[in-house]
């Protein structure tokens, strides 16, 4: 799968501009630099995914206004639920893992 920098850095721009948000306020929303915006929207690189969900959900963009497709229906539960995993440490993994299994048996 081929993802165009340049058209997702222009798409955030975008919705930046449209949020009437300047780079440093968007950085600042997202816990990165303005520097690292100005980067990402000029397509030079991508940020990782828990920076990308956040710009996302501070912007209001979800993936189909940047052209991503996602086979099933965008859930916003799931993309809630791989943001705690990502932002979790190890030990809160192991712990969400047990209980979804735990969970997922009693279903």
């Amino acid at each position: 799968m081929h993802i165009d920098k340049r058209f997702i850095g222009q798409k955030i721009k975008e919705y930046r501009k449209k949020e009437k948000l300047s780079q440093l306020e968007l950085a600042e929303k997202v816990g990165l630099s303005d520097k690292h915006i100005g980067r990402i929207e000029a397509g030079k690189y991508l940020p990782n995914f828990i920076n990308f969900i956040n710009i996302l959900e501070v912007l209001n963009i979800n993936f189909s206004d940047l052209g991503i497709k996602i086979k099933q229906q965008e859930n916003k539960n799931k993309m809630e639920l791989l943001k705690l995993i990502y932002t979790s440490n190890d030990k809160e993994i192991n712990l969400y893992l047990k209980l979804i299994k735990t969970l997922k048996e009693d279903f």
